[in-house]
């Protein structure tokens, strides 16, 4: 029986902090092996598609370390957000997500000689919870962690929209928000973004005219725009006045985006939206599925003196908000039928029980399969739970 030693955290933390940002693993793996924690370490992370757990770092077990997110025991603990322990060969395996703040980045998959008891898995949680934040804090600083996440290579407008996101879910005591877009490996125009404020969440979603890297500059520039004057700090209207503004004296009135952006009054659960032509969202209420009522403006750049309106939106504890890009609801296999309203609201009444993120990563997986074949357009799907005010 291996001997084991008491886990220090705080050592592991000093040396994921000063390690070169593609070593952690190698750093995690060697404070869980010298504690006689594990046999085998090993972390998984998910790919831009969330269909599949690939292998960061040098894998150590039998198999290539690949897993499918909808199958397998990783992606058990990839969907769940919860530990799975299992008998794995002559040993045991345990998987703990590696998440941050509602991100998801993949999962610790760990081998053990004898099955793992309550504390153990308690410290590899915490081991994954590290693992989290340097990944959050360091991913940029190399290309090896995006390389490890790419099942092919991107596009160029691909590259440029996934620089745009923020991080793909963030979590309060209030809220739950996440979203996703597809295809993943090409998208063009779609986008979205989320902040946090003290008393306020932000939420938009936006949907640029065209494809391919034309469409990936106009959506960057709408992001941008947005961003700069919600940090200056502006409000909800002077945000969209100058998005609009800077595509208008950029492209003439001849390119566009359509989108909303939301903001939460956190305290209160008032919500405040602004609708630039983009489709209403579909909001989940005491199991009732519904479109939200939302007037549409003009879409952003095709006028530069469009004047813009506040509409207002309250939510319940226990509401939840999904935007989407038209590419959801028109999204359809040759010849046959879009995929609709009635298909979003069946899946969105079938899937209550489910997290947000999971919520989104569905939704998409259901389009796609239903367009049975390329997308013709991209597909966006941002879901908020509004918990209500925390006690």
């Amino acid at each position: 029986m291996v001997s084991r030693k008491p886990l220090d955290v705080g050592e592991l933390v000093r040396q994921l902090g000063s390690s070169e940002p593609f070593r952690l693993l190698d750093v995690a793996r060697g404070h869980l092996l010298a504690a006689g924690e594990a046999d085998a370490v090993n972390l998984l992370l998910v790919d831009y598609a969330q269909e599949v757990l690939r292998p960061f770092g040098a894998y150590q077990g039998p198999s290539l370390g690949q897993e499918q997110v909808d199958q397998g025991q990783a992606g058990v603990a990839y969907r769940t957000q919860g530990a799975s322990v299992s008998r794995f060969q002559l040993g045991w395996r345990t998987c703990v997500p590696v998440s941050l703040g509602g991100e998801r980045f993949g999962v610790l998959d760990v081998q053990l000689s004898a099955e793992p008891g309550a504390e153990l898995v308690i410290n590899l949680e915490t081991v994954a919870t590290a693992l989290a934040f340097s990944l959050a804090a360091t991913g940029r600083a190399t290309d090896e962690i995006e390389l490890a996440r790419r099942t092919r290579p991107l596009s160029l407008p691909a590259e440029i929209q996934w620089e745009l996101l923020p991080r793909l879910a963030l979590e309060a005591p209030e809220y739950v928000v996440a979203g996703t877009l597809e295809p993943a490996y090409d998208v063009g125009g779609d986008t979205f973004d989320h902040a946090a404020q003290p008393e306020a969440l932000t939420v938009s979603i936006t949907d640029a005219m065209g494809h391919g890297l034309q469409a990936a500059l106009l959506a960057g520039l709408a992001v941008a725009a947005l961003r700069n004057a919600r940090r200056r700090p502006a409000g909800l209207l002077d945000q969209v006045h100058r998005a609009n503004q800077a595509l208008h004296e950029q492209f003439g009135g001849e390119r566009f985006v359509t989108g909303q952006v939301l903001r939460v009054d956190v305290p209160s659960g008032t919500g405040a939206i602004v609708n630039a032509g983009h489709p209403p969202p579909v909001r989940v209420r005491d199991g009732r599925v519904e479109p939200v009522g939302l007037d549409a403006d003009l879409p952003l750049g095709l006028d530069g003196a469009t004047v813009y309106k506040v509409q207002q939106l309250t939510l319940e504890p226990g509401d939840r908000l999904v935007l989407l890009s038209d590419g959801v609801l028109d999204a359809a296999p040759e010849g046959g039928p879009a995929f609709g309203t009635a298909r979003l609201e069946g899946l969105l009444r079938s899937s209550q029980e489910l997290a947000p993120h999971e919520v989104a990563r569905l939704l998409v997986r259901e389009v796609i399969a239903h367009r049975a074949g390329d997308l013709a357009d991209d597909v966006t799907v941002v879901c908020l739970d509004w918990r209500g005010q925390a006690s």
